[in-house]
């Protein structure tokens, strides 16, 4: 039917068929330079970026980088030490608390039963 209109309109039966695969093979030869510009333009940008990234300079960025990496961790691991024994101290006076707590609740419950004794001793 597409075709059958191209030929109404004077172009012959295959114009349009013609005109698809000439305008792909246009996109194909661009697309190939493209590509090719981009491997060219990577392999340049990679040969310069490897020089770039070997040098003295560079290598200097990465030790003070390293150094200052070093710099934080150790912070860091003293700040986390603080913490560790602030929650172990806490812990500690919590477990004291809860046993204070049930030596009282223990004695209250000792001293209500021999008043209960008490009480029914009197009364036999």
């Amino acid at each position: 039917m597409g075709l059958g209109r191209c030929y109404l309109h004077g172009n012959g039966y295959g114009h349009r068929l013609q005109t698809q695969v000439k305008h792909r093979k246009e996109v194909y030869d661009m697309s190939n330079y493209s590509k090719l510009a981009f491997f060219v333009g990577g392999t340049i940008f990679g040969s310069a970026g490897f020089k770039l990234l070997a040098s003295r300079e560079a290598k200097n960025v990465y030790v003070h980088a390293t150094a200052a990496g070093l710099r934080v961790k150790d912070c860091a691991m003293k700040t986390v030490t603080s913490v560790q024994e602030t929650a172990a101290d806490i812990l500690a006076e919590a477990k004291e608390l809860n046993e204070a707590r049930a030596a009282k609740i223990a004695a209250e419950k000792a001293e209500a039963e021999i008043k209960d004794e008490a009480a029914v001793g009197a009364e036999a």
